[in-house]
């Protein structure tokens, strides 16, 4: 998912000086394309990430900049954890309970029961009532291909149930009134 994988890269260049987009795209299984649009959706969300280049140049965070602890709440990472739970039910990704132990691994001892009472105590369910195991498979294959920019070709049946080949140039994945839409 975008959101943990931008968490992610911004934990890795905390972390390290410099990375180069070839080994973050690696890293992540997507194009190197992909990578420099996460670091244009981080510079316009304030998070200062420079590029340096040549041979020994890279991704980085401008010198001196730290990620402050106090940059969400605890309401908001409450959210944040609640809303990954949320999504999990019908689209969820081994990435997104890694995502959900990272941020109960920021909270204070001395506000985590508080804050699990929090994230504990609302769960959208969005997945229908046959299950969602036999889409999972399906989601995945949608989500690779909206990452790799590549045509995905299928058999639709309408309202009508008048049935039609399509291609299409995946771009999204919506999830509305428990149907997914392309």
């Amino acid at each position: 998912m975008k959101l943990e994988r931008l968490l992610s890269i911004i934990i890795i260049l905390l972390n390290r000086r410099k990375v180069q987009a070839k080994d973050l795209a690696e890293q992540f299984e997507v194009s190197i394309r992909t990578i420099y649009r996460d670091i244009d959706s981080l510079n316009a969300a304030g998070i200062p990430i420079v590029t340096y280049q040549g041979t020994n140049g890279g991704i980085g965070l401008s010198e001196g900049y730290r990620l402050d602890r106090n940059l969400l709440t605890n309401d908001e990472l409450a959210t944040i954890v609640t809303a990954l739970r949320s999504i999990s039910t019908s689209y969820g990704k081994e990435q997104n309970q890694r995502l959900v132990e990272k941020i109960n691994s920021v909270v204070l001892p001395a506000h985590e029961e508080e804050f699990q009472h929090k994230t504990n105590r609302v769960l959208i369910d969005y997945s229908p009532w046959e299950g969602i195991e036999r889409l999972r498979p399906k989601l995945q294959l949608l989500d690779e291909a909206i990452d790799s920019c590549v045509l995905v070709y299928f058999t639709y049946s309408n309202a009508e149930g008048e049935v039609s080949k399509r291609i299409v140039e995946p771009h999204m994945l919506r999830l509305k009134g428990r149907q997914w839409y392309l």
